[in-house]
């Protein structure tokens, strides 16, 4: 698998122009600057990338890890499919206590579980997202269910787009980007921030609704992570060391992730597909970095805000963020190693802090995403800020 990381990625729509030497996007891009998130909940959520059972065996291998022997597992769907059925069968071949899935449907609503929901560990598979969201607004059950899935909670293939920000339906038609159809709804941000498109690279998605509507709705709705699935693979988010919330990817095929962190340049296109007069779902930027995931890659998605003002032996305190004329670095060690560089990797500033504070002027800084550097011969840690004047 190839690693990748913070790739700089920018995407021209058709008649637009890059400016050299400086490059940057000319005809009319709209600056915007993305939301800031801070995901805090208490347990682990696992995302797979594919339906079907046997394509689940690395995250379902995940998500047991911290099973207890005759633990109970609860699955929720709105169809008892063969598919479904192999999930129930398999939990309790390994000793677990999986009873019949319980349906989100009018048909099974009258279930006497539902009073009193089983268990610890939630499994979401084959949920129509209109009908789960129905239930949760709507049914006594629902709502308790939603107040314990951010707890400990198993999101199968296509559901696993429902507890991040955004929610893509009639995405696996063919160009149905291209027609502009492919319908954009508000997930249930139990991930805030973050938006996943699943089976990315399989057959059944067609190339450009895959390639196009994942930059395009983070754009529109301003989120700062995208990640394709495919594949036996999964994202893994749990905390550590009861502060700090990871996202880790399990799998022997690549996540691709989409990241924006800072000021971004956009523009939807007004391009057209041929008798329906709706533009297409693509868009064009700046500044959209793109990283590949391979086996036990994670990164850092959130700190609990409870515990944000603990400052680690490596931790960085950098403001104003965005900046214009200064930035201040504040440490809790001297004689660290500062540098920043800028998106290109060419070195701007370097020094040694004599004080657990120091003052960087980047006044003579062109607008951009700046990276900070701290090394003391043992750590390197590293932060993102941007200049904007």
């Amino acid at each position: 698998m190839l690693s990748a990381e913070n790739i700089n990625y920018t995407q021209l729509l058709n008649g637009d122009s890059l400016n050299f030497p400086n490059i940057y996007i000319q005809n009319g891009y709209q600056t915007i600057a993305p939301q800031s998130y801070n995901n805090n909940f208490p347990f682990k959520i696992v995302l797979s990338g594919e339906n079907l059972f046997q394509n689940n065996q690395i995250a379902i291998q995940n998500y047991l890890s911290d099973a207890i022997p005759n633990e109970r597992i609860t699955i929720i769907t709105d169809t008892v499919s063969p598919n479904v059925l192999a999930f129930k069968n398999y939990f309790n071949q390994q000793g677990f206590v999986c009873g019949d899935p319980l349906l989100i449907t009018s048909a099974g609503l009258n279930s006497p579980n539902w009073n009193n929901l089983p268990g610890d560990k939630f499994v979401l598979i084959e949920n129509e997202f209109d009908t789960l969201l129905h239930f949760f607004e709507n049914h006594p059950s629902g709502l308790n269910l939603l107040s314990r899935l951010s707890q400990n909670s198993y999101w199968v293939g296509d559901n696993a787009m429902y507890p991040t920000s955004l929610v893509f339906k009639n995405f696996k038609a063919n160009f149905q980007a291209y027609y502009g159809n492919i319908e954009i709804k508000k997930g249930l941000d139990i991930l805030k921030g973050i938006s996943i498109f699943p089976s990315a690279f399989s057959n059944e998605i067609d190339v450009e609704n895959g390639a196009s509507i994942l930059p395009y709705a983070m754009l529109r709705d301003t989120i700062n992570k995208g990640f394709y699935l495919n594949g036996n693979v999964c994202l893994s988010i749990y905390r550590l060391n009861g502060i700090e919330i990871y996202l880790k990817h399990l799998g022997n095929f690549p996540s691709v992730m989409l990241e924006t962190d800072g000021l971004v340049k956009r523009k939807f296109s007004n391009t057209t597909s041929t008798g329906t007069g709706v533009p297409r779902m693509v868009v064009g930027f700046d500044n959209l970095f793109f990283s590949t995931l391979c086996n036990n890659d994670s990164i850092l998605i959130g700190v609990d805000a409870s515990a944000r003002n603990k400052k680690e032996n490596n931790s960085i305190d950098l403001f104003p963020n965005p900046a214009e004329n200064k930035i201040i670095v504040e440490l809790n060690e001297l004689n660290q190693n500062i540098e920043i560089f800028d998106v290109t990797g060419s070195l701007k500033f370097a020094t040694k802090n004599t004080q657990l504070k120091t003052e960087v002027d980047v006044s003579l800084f062109s607008n951009g995403i700046y990276f900070v550097k701290i090394s003391n011969g043992k750590n390197i840690v590293s932060q993102k800020f941007i200049v904007a004047k």
